[in-house]
């Protein structure tokens, strides 16, 4: 009797704590005609049409903001649009799994994710465009996973950028 009541209880904790990395992916659209290095600044803005990701775009920009300061440190980024090259970022996929949810269901519950498609403009000129995923699942109740999602969307924003160097 003991030692299931163990075993079920060794099984809840293994779930409860079970993280596993976070995920992120992107896809060109249209290939950069200019290279972001060739920009003396760089202005974010992100926007949404879906009610459940409005929080998340001023997250979003700030992440995004931060990756490309860290990658392109000769580059004056701003949120906002003005700059010499604007990228817009449209969420245009959100799943944010709510902490009762994940408390419930642990890894069942699914994962946080977030899709976002990535403009970037010189002036008004469409320049290059892809869509960035980030997700991250976790059973992991007090966890942001939508953090660690759009952190990993920002990542892939900034690498595909300086793979177009």
């Amino acid at each position: 009797m003991y030692s299931k009541i163990i075993a079920l209880s060794a099984t809840l904790l293994l779930t409860v704590s079970c993280v596993t990395a976070p995920k992120g992916s992107h896809e060109e659209i249209s290939r950069m005609e200019k290279s972001i290095t060739e920009f003396s600044s760089i202005s974010v803005s992100a926007s949404t049409s879906l009610d459940e990701a409005a929080d998340a775009t001023s997250q979003l920009e700030q992440s995004v903001a931060s990756e490309l300061k860290k990658s392109f440190p000769s580059i004056k980024v701003t949120k906002g649009t003005k700059g010499a090259a604007k990228i817009k970022l449209k969420i245009t996929d959100y799943n944010k799994v709510s902490k009762v949810g994940r408390f419930v269901a642990g890894t069942m519950a699914g994962s946080d994710k977030i899709v976002v498609d990535v403009e970037v403009y010189e002036g008004t000129q469409l320049i290059g465009s892809f869509r960035a995923n980030g997700e991250m699942q976790s059973a992991q109740f007090w966890s942001d996973g939508t953090k660690s999602a759009i952190s990993e969307v920002a990542k892939e924003v900034s690498k595909y950028l300086r793979a177009r160097n």
